[in-house]
């Protein structure tokens, strides 16, 4: 009894600043740094370093899969360390001590969240480390970290509240369950999903597209409205669960500690209210945000300047037909973008509205809507404009590696080809051009053909409703690619106006 007795006087002797040492050197968290690492290495890092060298799809998918590898760790973990005295029964030996609670129970979060944030910062250190040795544009978009970082630092005061509350062995893995399937479960359109950072809704848009185009960052700042709301809500979140637990009083003979006096409490209930007023007023601005065409934009949290283009100076490669341009960015890719190009480029040569020089321009995420049913998405875009005439299209996404360039070949050659053969601007607004879009499509398809053998699987030359080309398209397709091709050439020559106009037949085709 003595020895029980010493014991808690010498811990109730014990500063803050050796408490929290203490905590550091034999806190839970540290057992669980080789699984984190374990998750990263296989999840996080493997995706990340496989994706386009640009910084903000790397960012955004660092984004994604740390904060659903690490909240569920961070959050069973707090709650498993905020029901160790009430597991361990030494409740009241603690509680007799002249050190407040809240001294305890801080350098014990404190501990747990501080190694959380140590290990994903060990992880962004890796892969924005890795980025900068392979990207030709740009810095690292500190935002997407920033949203991460407090969104586990949420999720650990939430998990440590409720271990408090409901100190049962049970909790922690409950709480790391539910914890999972909220980061995982999350894909409503209602503006408020954008809350979640690793939502995909899209407010006003039921096709759930990215809040912010591939090359964000690139063209355009990426717009810090929606990333400030979801700190504030995050942020809000995590100081009223740090406030409720400082308000807390256990009932007599709970399995709860006292946490301070009136005092602490006074100050508990400032902090939750400030905390519920922060994630308050995020929610209320994010009701008003909106899709815009380079990211989400909050007005009352808008900055104009975020709207002007970033000045660059295009890289160019000339192969003997046009030159071809693209961001200092996609450098890496300008060689597969011209080659993909050129064969099409040669055959459209001398023919009327012909592109002299193809330009790569920002993604718009307004017009690319994800509807499967389109005829035109993966020109959604692209145009072909000016004089003299330049090809404009915005870089298509696709996957990483070597089968990611063989899609990147055939989306350039199918966006290019849709372009210049479906040009939509030509049919009058209102008509059904019927026939006409059958025809355009084999005309696509026969353009593409002896470049592309599996031309005609994709959404671009597609009939509305199939996903490959009607029989009659590929019968006439086929029978138009079969002309000698000084024979093609001059019939594109003299009904390539007809044929963007939506007044050609698949009849009419030679």
């Amino acid at each position: 009894m003595t020895t029980a007795v010493g014991s808690a006087r010498s811990f109730g002797s014990m500063g803050p600043a050796r408490l929290l040492r203490i905590e550091l050197r034999r806190n839970t968290m540290i057992w669980m740094l080789p699984l984190l690492a374990v998750a990263f290495w296989f999840d996080c890092y493997h995706w990340v370093s496989a994706d386009t060298p640009v910084w903000y799809p790397r960012a955004a998918e660092l984004l994604d899969h740390e904060l659903r590898d690490f909240s569920a760790f961070t959050a069973g973990v707090a709650a498993w360390v905020a029901t160790r005295d009430s597991r361990r029964r030494t409740l009241d030996m603690v509680t007799s001590t002249p050190r407040p609670g809240w001294a305890r129970l801080g350098a014990t979060w404190v501990a747990t969240t501080g190694w959380v944030l140590a290990a994903y910062l060990a992880c962004v250190a890796v892969v924005y480390g890795v980025t900068a040795a392979k990207v030709t544009w740009g810095g690292p978009p500190w935002w997407p970290a920033a949203v991460c970082a407090v969104a586990l630092v949420a999720v650990s005061a939430v998990g440590f509240a409720a271990g408090l509350f409901c100190p049962s062995r049970f909790t922690a893995p409950l709480v790391a369950i539910l914890t999972l399937l909220l980061s995982s479960a999350i894909r409503s359109t209602s503006p408020y999903a954008m809350l979640w950072p690793t939502t995909n809704a899209s407010p006003g848009n039921t096709g759930g597209l990215p809040v912010a185009p591939a090359d964000a960052g690139v063209f355009y700042h990426v717009l810090p409205d929606l990333p400030i709301a979801q700190i504030m809500v995050l942020g809000g979140i995590g100081l009223a669960a740090l406030g409720v637990v400082g308000l807390s009083r256990p009932a007599a003979g709970g399995p709860r500690p006292a946490i301070g006096g009136r005092w602490l409490r006074g100050a508990a209930a400032a902090v939750t209210v400030a905390g519920l007023a922060a994630a308050g007023t995020a929610a209320g601005l994010t009701g008003t945000a909106r899709q815009g065409a380079y990211g989400v934009v909050i007005p009352a949290l808008h900055d104009a300047a975020s709207d002007r283009p970033i000045p660059y100076t295009p890289v160019c490669e000339y192969d003997g037909t046009v030159p071809v341009c693209l961001h200092p960015a996609y450098r890496a890719y300008l060689d597969v973008v011209t080659a993909a190009a050129a064969p099409l480029l040669r055959e459209m040569a001398g023919l009327p509205g012909a592109p002299v020089r193809v330009a790569e321009v920002p993604s718009d995420v307004l017009t690319s809507t994800d509807d499967s049913n389109s005829t035109v998405w993966w020109a959604a875009g692209s145009a072909i404009t000016g004089t003299p005439p330049v090809f404009r299209f915005p870089m298509p996404q696709f996957p990483p590696g070597p089968a990611g360039l063989t899609q990147l070949t055939e989306d350039v050659q199918e966006i290019l080809a849709v372009t210049f053969v479906s040009d939509e601007r030509l049919i009058p607004p209102g008509t059904d051009p019927g026939d006409g879009v059958q025809a355009q499509a084999a005309v696509e398809l026969a353009l593409l053909r002896p470049f592309d053998p599996q031309a005609g699987q994709d959404v671009g030359i597609m009939t509305p409703s199939s996903d490959a080309p009607s029989p009659e398209v590929a019968a006439a397709a086929g029978r138009f690619a079969a002309l000698p091709a000084a024979a093609r050439h001059a019939w594109l020559a003299d009904h390539l106006g007809a044929l963007r106009a939506g007044q050609v037949t698949l009849a009419e085709l030679p």
